[in-house]
């Protein structure tokens, strides 16, 4: 994963699905910011805090599609794992959120 060049997608696998039909069963996806989650990772004992926020590396450039491209080089010298968190929302009157 190092060398991969940046812009190249990484995953295709996020997918979501709404019941409505038409323009309210569109659903978006983005990648945010979730710190929380690395803290969790490296308050574990034994564990070398290798672990980084996924957000700024990554990043779903059309939201409809949901495919992860990477937006920044990677050196796993310094990071050997990132947390990728992605949000897929709805598009109707009322906003709704998953997180993944």
């Amino acid at each position: 994963m190092q060398l991969t060049p940046v812009g190249t997608t990484v995953f295709q696998g996020v997918k979501a699905v709404d019941s409505d039909a038409g323009a309210n069963g569109l659903v978006e996806y983005r990648v945010v910011e979730n710190p929380g989650d690395v803290e969790r990772q490296e308050a574990h004992p034994g564990r070398t805090p290798t672990v980084a926020d996924g957000a700024g590396h990554f990043a779903i450039n059309l939201p409809h599609q949901g495919h992860v491209t990477l937006v920044t080089p990677l050196d796993y010298e310094k990071v050997q794992r990132y947390l990728v968190t992605i949000v897929a929302t709805v598009s109707t009157t009322f906003k709704l959120s998953r997180h993944t």
